[in-house]
């Protein structure tokens, strides 16, 4: 069970509403190293924040989620008891080791994950990694996250809107997001998130990001490259251009490639056979049919 959020992560967060630090002016449930129960403060703007059941909330004063995302929130909070359930599915048991093998250099990093939901890629990310912080907006997701956790993992959730978070200025080595950029319902919000993700990133930093990729099974049936999902979530499926110019902006991209194909006839093959999974991703033709793509992007130069 999740033991709280670790003390020495707290310094890694500011403000959402000014950048100020954070302080603590008033501790219930504590450790030397772990904090359950705290009513916190922003040293410049006086705002107040809270940490209950060790989640840090960066919601309670003001840093309220954008109008056009509360929906989501709503719908996040609604499925979060059956969401890991949904992602247990085999497509979704393929992706994992996918995303993982391009984070294979966890071991004595520390990582910001954006997103986390109920910890499909949490989990996997916290067995090597030094620290972690797991951000969603979801608080039930995060408590369905925290009844999964041990005493020993080494991980700080935090209750916030990843578009409009701050952190200490480069304090962080690798940054993860897996399937939420397509759900950011701006070109505005997208680029307050990358700009996010850029600021706290170390200067030999990375940014690992897959997204809805609009794949040629959906080019040319003509589906809408955004909308709504019947839960009322909104989705937006990305071309490599559009991720391209994206990243471009204040990273270095150096990974660009679809992955998950939907080949008609062959695409359950790769369930059986997962080697076929390179295969297709390599393979001009099929590759357009991939339904993710995935983006590793380094941190640009001051």
């Amino acid at each position: 069970m999740y033991s709280g959020f670790p003390r020495k992560l707290l310094d890694k967060v500011r403000c959402p509403l000014d950048g100020g630090d954070i302080r603590i002016i008033e501790e219930r449930e504590f450790s030397d190293e772990r904090i359950f129960e705290a009513h916190l403060t922003c040293s410049d703007c006086a705002a107040s924040f809270r940490i209950e059941d060790g989640i840090l909330d960066l919601l309670s004063n003001g840093a309220e989620i954008p109008e056009e995302m509360k929906q989501e929130v709503e719908a996040r909070d609604d499925d979060a008891d059956e969401y890991d359930d949904f992602t247990d599915q085999p497509w979704y048991r393929l992706e994992i080791p996918i995303t993982i093998e391009h984070l294979s250099d966890l071991e004595n990093r520390e990582i910001a994950e954006f997103g986390s939901g109920t910890g499909r890629i949490t989990l996997k990310i916290i067995k090597k990694a030094a620290a972690t912080v797991a951000i969603d907006f979801s608080r039930l997701s995060l408590h369905r996250l925290a009844r999964r956790l041990s005493e020993a993992d080494n991980i700080g959730l935090i209750l916030g809107d990843i578009t409009g978070l701050r952190f200490r200025p480069a304090c962080f080595d690798i940054a993860v997001s897996t399937q939420v950029l397509e759900h950011i319902p701006s070109p505005q919000l997208r680029g307050d998130f990358m700009n996010v993700v850029r600021n706290c990133l170390r200067p030999d930093g990375y940014f690992l990001c897959t997204a809805y990729y609009h794949d040629m099974r959906r080019r040319l049936r003509r589906e809408p490259k955004e909308g709504f999902h019947e839960s009322g979530i909104f989705y937006h499926y990305f071309n490599k251009p559009e991720l391209f110019e994206l990243f471009s902006a204040c990273m270095k991209v150096t990974q660009i490639h679809t992955f998950l194909s939907h080949v008609p006839m062959v695409w359950r093959l790769q369930f059986i056979f997962p080697r076929l999974i390179g295969f297709f991703e390599k393979t001009p033709f099929l590759r357009e049919f991939g339904s993710l793509i995935l983006v590793k992007a380094a941190k640009k130069p001051d």
